[in-house]
């Protein structure tokens, strides 16, 4: 399934940024000028194979149909222009209405390396925390970065995730054998939070993490309309 129309600007590069559901007639995107069948794209996301044009049709007829999956394009919005350049979404979550504990997983790709290092991460990862937490009722959010991918990290690291382990062996890079970083984020809420830990008392950078992750909030709850 797809999340509703978000839209907000990006600090870093003033660029205007519109989340909103895919349409079928944006997957020839994908795969135009390299895209997801570029090594250097595909790098980061731990894949080995691309893409092609009915890859993304399926893909995007999984994903409409998928009720445990929110995902949302992202559109960079250019004057009359509305350009794709990738996508994010939480995904796993559980079908039901209300569920204790309930989580997602986040995802989170640009195919279009022009826009890499423009703070667009971190804009997004804000934007669809508060989805998660204000609208959607998550109590965490979980995400997998690889080991390489440093600006990954640091955007979600941002938002208040934290490293709670890494994954050895998830492939090779460079020849060499690859370690993904497991990441979660709890819902700051006080009532949340003390539900998540119940008699546990967390560790500092939990405590640290909850105070990047209200100011993610508090950024996305002044700066995201959601029309």
């Amino acid at each position: 399934m797809f999340g509703p129309i978000m839209r907000f600007m990006v600090e870093k590069s003033g660029l205007r940024v519109e989340l909103a559901p895919l349409k079928r007639e944006d997957m020839p995107e994908f795969v135009k000028d390299g895209g997801m069948q570029s090594y250097e794209v595909l790098k980061f996301l731990g894949r080995t194979t691309a893409a092609v044009l009915e890859d993304e049709y399926d893909w995007f007829e999984k994903v409409r149909k998928d009720k445990d999956d929110l995902v949302w394009g992202i559109y960079v919005i250019d004057g009359d222009s509305r350009i794709i350049i990738g996508t994010t979404g939480l995904h796993d979550i559980k079908s039901a209405m209300w569920a204790p504990c309930k989580t997602g997983t986040s995802g989170f790709m640009i195919f279009r390396s022009e826009y890499w290092r423009q703070g667009m991460a971190g804009a997004c990862h804000r934007a669809r925390t508060m989805y998660a937490f204000d609208v959607l009722g998550l109590v965490a959010i979980r995400s997998g970065v690889i080991f390489e991918n440093e600006a990954s990290r640091r955007a979600v690291e941002s938002v208040g995730y934290v490293v709670h382990h890494t994954d050895r062996m998830h492939g090779l890079y460079m020849g060499e054998p690859r370690q993904d970083y497991a990441l979660s984020c709890v819902n700051p809420d006080k009532y949340v939070w003390a539900y998540w830990w119940r008699s546990e008392r967390p560790a500092k950078k939990w405590r640290d993490a909850r105070v990047k992750t209200t100011a993610a909030l508090k950024w996305a709850r002044e700066n995201v309309v959601l029309p």
